[in-house]
């Protein structure tokens, strides 16, 4: 199997993160648990991120990197990280992640925001915006 740049960077940064995220205190110690960022209409959904939905948004980072990639063929992706999950009262979720690519030499901020059912864990759509 070839592994191309983009796709080692994607598995480094998703080793990195995950290592980051196995080493979340509980809260002994007295020492406050990590807190996922808070998306402003991400009100009522929990904010400390547990296995299941670590390997859950991991599974829809990877449809993210996938999109990324065959919206922008020509560019490169340097950073990638999931921000943070809203879920809607029809019972959809969006998870939203933040890749820096380069294409023709400027760098750029693309949010990823990925719809998909939470019940039978279907893809929806990806949507995308160009921050910078």
């Amino acid at each position: 199997m070839k592994l191309t740049k983009t796709g080692f960077l994607f598995l480094f940064f998703l080793v990195i993160l995950v290592a980051c995220m196995n080493n979340v205190n509980d809260g002994k110690n007295g020492t406050k648990s990590h807190q996922m960022n808070a998306h402003p209409s991400n009100s009522g959904t929990p904010q400390n991120m547990n296995t299941s939905m670590r390997q859950d948004y991991a599974k829809w980072g990877e449809i993210a990197l996938e999109r990324t990639k065959e919206k922008y063929p020509n560019s490169t992706i340097s950073d990638y990280q999931y921000d943070t999950r809203r879920v809607n009262a029809d019972g959809t979720v969006i998870d939203f992640f933040d890749f820096i690519i380069t294409e023709h030499k400027v760098e750029k901020d693309i949010k990823v925001k990925v719809l998909h059912n939470a019940s039978d864990g279907k893809l929806i759509s990806v949507a995308f915006e160009e921050i910078s």
